[in-house]
C-alpha cells in the first residue's frame, strides 16, 4: 500500500505545541496559516511568511524525517510505510508529543498547582502571538471553564482545523476579540428576516457548554441561526 507522501507534515505540526493561533487573514485564504512555531524555525529572512527557499528548507527537513521514519518503521524492508508500519510511526509521534507536553506543561506551572493560569499559560506562547489571541486558546483549551488548563486539557490533541471562511466569519464577529461571541455578535450574523426568537433559540442551542458565549469550536461545529421560514442558512 502506498503511503501519502507527506503524511508527516500534518503530524509534525500536531506534535510541536497546544498553542495553535490563526494570523489574521488578508483578503481570500490561500491555504492554512502557518503555525509559528514552524515560522520560527524556518522564516529566516523575518518577514513573517514562508518565501519559496525557506519552504524548500522546511519540505527537505520533512523529507528527511520521512526517510528516517521509514528506515524506523518499515519493518518488510520494502521501502515504503504500509498501513500496519504508518499506524505504528504516528503512534510513536503522538507519543513523543505527549511527553514534550507533558514537560512544557511541568514547567510552565510554575506556582506547582497542577493547573496553568493564563498567565503561565501566556509564558509559553509563541513570539509574535498577541495577547487577543492568547486568551482565545487559553479559552479554547480550557473546556470545564475553570479558568485553569489541567494537564489533560493542555495535552489534548488538538481539534480538526476549522475551514478558513467559517474562521473568518468567526473573527468578523467577534468584534470585542474576546474569543467568544456574545448573543449580540451572533445577532449580527445572523440572515436576514431572523426573529429575535429564532436568534435566541440558535444561539441557545450553538452554546453547547451553556457559559453564555460561543466558542469558535461551538460556532463551527453547529448550524448557523435559521432564516426567515425556519430553514437554516449557509455559513
Amino acid at each position: 500500500m502506498k503511503p501519502n507522501k507527506f503524511f508527516l507534515v500534518t503530524a509534525l505540526v500536531l506534535s510541536t505545541s497546544a498553542f495553535a493561533f490563526s494570523a489574521p487573514a488578508k483578503g481570500k485564504p490561500k491555504g492554512p496559516p502557518v503555525p509559528p512555531e514552524i515560522l520560527a524555525k524556518y522564516d529566516t529572512d523575518g518577514d513573517g511568511k514562508l518565501s519559496d527557499a525557506e519552504k524548500a528548507a522546511m519540505k527537505a527537513d520533512l523529507e528527511a524525517k520521512r526517510q528516517e521514519l521509514i528506515a524506523k518503521y518499515d519493518t518488510n524492508g520494502d521501502g515504503v510505510l504500509d498501513a500496519t508500519e504508518r499506524a505504528a510511526a504516528e503512534a510513536a509521534i503522538q507519543a513523543e508529543r505527549l511527553a514534550a507536553q507533558q514537560a512544557k506543561f511541568v514547567t510552565l506551572d510554575t506556582d506547582t498547582s497542577g493547573g496553568l493560569s493564563l498567565a503561565e499559560f501566556t509564558a509559553g506562547a509563541p513570539t509574535g502571538a498577541t495577547a487577543a489571541k492568547i486568551a482565545a486558546t487559553f479559552k479554547r483549551l480550557d473546556t470545564n471553564k475553570d479558568n485553569s488548563l489541567s494537564l489533560e486539557e493542555f495535552t489534548a490533541k488538538p481539534a480538526k482545523p476549522t475551514p478558513p471562511d467559517v474562521t473568518a466569519k468567526f473573527a468578523s464577529l467577534d468584534t470585542d476579540l474576546s474569543g467568544g461571541l456574545s448573543l449580540a455578535e451572533f445577532t449580527a450574523g445572523a440572515p436576514k428576516g431572523a426573529t429575535a426568537a429564532q436568534i435566541q433559540a440558535a444561539f441557545t442551542k450553538v452554546d453547547a457548554d451553556a457559559d453564555g458565549s460561543i466558542t469558535l469550536t461551538e460556532f463551527s461545529a453547529a448550524p448557523p441561526p435559521p432564516a426567515k421560514g425556519g430553514k437554516p442558512a449557509k455559513k
